[in-house]
């Protein structure tokens, strides 16, 4: 048995060695233009230089921001100070940083707890919070912090605003000494109202603060709270020396000139209305947003994006197709056809807004419709991508996951369960009505039609299209996250967050297949048409040419490995979207390397014209794989009714065309029905007025 093991264990050395080789084979590039990060506080210097902390790291822009350069990678910052030019103070998730020589460094024997928040008197006293620690005082002479116990109660997080070089406010305590003594500022605030922001601008005897829903100003003279009637969850606030206030909210920016007794919202052209920090820095008020920054003159009103330099924008799920890139991302769903030099937005047709939904999964069917489970529902797209609907009764559904069986008929894993539709999803069927089998994330069929699905906690498996489940997690897998399932031979193939596991469908037993894979968390997983896989983890992209028996580290350089989801396009090159830096492609094409596909030539089907108003020509073609099928070709409406058949007879392979004239139909969007054999295919028609 020792012998056997040690012929193992070297067989396994030399597959690694011998991979080596194939691993220099892959170079990548960054696609262009896809800027914008996670942005959770900026802070200014003097007029032109501004700071920004990102989710990722800190930026820094010494051009009133029209270009970034990233100075700290690594960390989510949560609050930037500027003290000077020389020391800069950051607040991150893992301890409290200073920028000294154009240098960030890690204060060194203070805390290693997230840095709620942080601010810093001119006469050098630094004032910081630690999350569930306590509030902290220091000097930027020697950085050595002590806890500061005379505010006479105790916080999780505690909100600090420093004014001047002694008068310190935290949460609604206010000391004029440097913290020596506090005092209470209780007089008229609401009940039930959370302090969330506090600005201060005393030359002027300013003292706003912004809560979970309403703004109030401090009367230094009656030391009351007055209520300025604008009732929004505020997030950020500056004042700047003329007075002006600007405050960001889950609402988008407001500014007011006359402090605070009137607000004038200014959200044109923000890349988000949910602002979590604002800053003035010269002529200029910038906003920090989940998709950037943006930038509007103080007394502007609109408002444009200055992200040149910020590229952490995570990509969810990519679809490579025709010359063009679809891309759910940080920035929302987005389209190119010229390797990122313009990014184009793509619209929700149902709101008429612009598509942010997070997309779990594309597909783009044979027939060339495109489909994209969200947290939503499932939505679809005849026109490349750039614009969806949705099936009226489903919004709102949360979809993981979702593929075609042998049949033709769509099946898909909700938060809700399993789900199949036999008309392209216009109408679903629930699979699992007697049995609760959790939250679902993937979903795959075998050659029988079996049906497996994962969740937050296992895998299960139906042999009789959904009306019974068996667990099949084993001991192994209980408590699992099941990112993706794969169907290859008589195995299931299951990337997981403990790694790669094979299941054998004949002998029914689970098997751990991640040799040489660097993490346990596997986000992503596919196999080639010539029998290769390729894993996608948060340490890089794995390739196995051996059923998943042993894995190779591809040689990604220098880009980033926290890969969420990889594709190959029709030429073989591979794309990858990261969890924290956009989307990257192989510069060369790997040649004879495409992603497996089960999908049957579908009968091809199209309208002209389209929009039309008297009568338009639906043209459909029968490919010759499905001989002398039976054919059905129906007009719905848009609540999934069918309204009118035009074709149900036997048709042998071919091209056919059928007139259609809407007579009795009021103006608007149809769908029209092509069912040949067991599969379906559907189109969107416009009828116009």
């Amino acid at each position: 048995m020792k012998k056997i093991t040690k012929i193992s264990i070297l067989l396994i050395v030399f597959l690694l060695l011998v991979f080596n080789d194939f691993a220099q084979n892959y170079q990548f590039q960054s696609l262009k233009n896809l800027y914008g990060g996670n942005v959770l506080t900026l802070d200014n210097v003097g007029t032109t230089t501004i700071y920004a902390g990102t989710s990722c790291g800190i930026y820094r822009s010494s051009d009133n921001g029209e270009s970034w350069v990233k100075e700290l990678n690594g960390v989510t910052v949560y609050k930037i100070k500027v003290y000077s030019e020389e020391l800069v103070y950051a607040g991150t998730n893992q301890g409290l940083y200073a920028r000294r020589a154009n240098h960030w460094d890690k204060i060194a024997g203070f805390t290693d707890k997230p840095i709620n928040d942080l601010d810093v008197l001119t006469s050098g006293i630094v004032f910081v919070s630690v999350q569930n620690e306590g509030l902290f005082k220091g000097n930027i002479t020697d950085n050595v912090f002590t806890k500061v116990t005379t505010l006479g109660y105790a916080s999780s997080e505690y909100l600090i605003t420093c004014s001047g070089d002694s008068t310190v406010f935290v949460d609604r305590m206010m000391s004029t000494d440097g913290g020596e003594t506090w005092e209470k500022m209780d007089n008229g605030w609401p009940e039930f109202r959370f302090l969330n922001v506090l600005a201060v601008n005393l030359s002027d005897s300013l003292i706003i603060a912004g809560t979970d829903n309403g703004v109030f100003r401090y009367d230094l003279a009656t030391k009351t709270w007055i209520d300025l009637k604008l009732y929004q969850a505020c997030l950020d606030m500056d004042i700047d020396d003329g007075g002006r206030i600007f405050l960001s909210s889950a609402g988008g920016v407001y500014r007011s000139t006359d402090r605070g007794d009137t607000w004038q919202q200014i959200n044109l052209g923000l890349s988000s209305a949910f602002v979590q920090s604002v800053c003035i820095l010269g002529n200029n008020v910038f906003a920090g947003t989940p998709y950037g920054v943006d930038v509007c003159p103080l007394d502007g009103t609109s408002w444009s994006s200055v992200n040149n330099g910020i590229s952490e924008v995570p990509v969810y799920s990519l679809l490579p197709f025709d010359d063009q890139l679809l891309i759910s991302s940080g920035r929302g769903v987005l389209l190119t056809d010229n390797d990122g030099e313009l990014w184009k937005t793509t619209r929700r047709m149902d709101y008429g807004i612009t598509f942010t939904d997070k997309v779990h999964k594309f597909l783009k069917a044979s027939d060339g419709v495109i489909y994209a489970g969200t947290s939503t529902g499932l939505y679809f797209s005849g026109n490349g991508g750039s614009s969806w609907l949705i099936y009226s009764g489903y919004v709102g559904q949360q979809v993981y996951d979702f593929v075609f069986d042998k049949n033709g008929n769509l099946l898909k894993a909700t938060a809700d369960g399993v789900f199949k539709s036999t008309d392209n999803g216009m109408n679903w069927t629930k699979l699992n009505e007697n049995t609760n089998l959790g939250t679902l994330t993937c979903i795959v069929t075998d050659n029988d039609n079996h049906i497996y699905v994962g969740s937050y906690s296992g895998i299960y498996e139906s042999d009789d299209g959904g009306a019974k489940w068996n667990d099949i997690s084993q001991d192994s897998l209980k408590d699992t996250y099941f990112n993706k399932l794969v169907y290859s031979g008589n195995r299931i193939y299951a990337a997981t967050t403990k790694g790669v596991y094979t299941y054998d469908i004949f002998y029914k037993n689970w098997s751990k297949n991640d040799v040489g894979i660097g993490t346990q968390y596997v986000s992503d997983l596919i196999r080639t048409a010539d029998g290769e896989f390729y894993a996608a983890t948060y340490s890089g992209i794995y390739y196995s040419s051996d059923s998943g028996g042993v894995w190779q580290a591809i040689d990604m350089g220098d880009v980033s490995k926290k890969v969420n989801c990889i594709r190959f396009d029709m030429q073989g090159n591979l794309y990858f979207g990261t969890a924290d830096n956009g989307v990257y492609t192989s510069k060369t094409s790997l040649t004879d390397v495409l992603e497996e596909t089960t999908e049957l030539e579908m009968p091809a089907l199209s309208n002209f014209p389209n929009p039309f108003r008297h009568s338009t020509t639906i043209t459909y073609t029968i490919p010759k794989a499905f001989g002398n099928s039976p054919v059905t070709l129906s007009i719905i409406n848009m609540l999934g009714q069918k309204i009118k058949t035009l074709v149900d007879t036997y048709q042998n392979p071919g091209k056919y065309k059928v007139v259609f004239r809407p007579e009795g139909l009021v103006p608007g969007i149809y769908f029209y029905s092509l069912k040949v054999g067991m599969k379906k295919t559907l189109k969107k028609m416009v009828l116009t007025e």
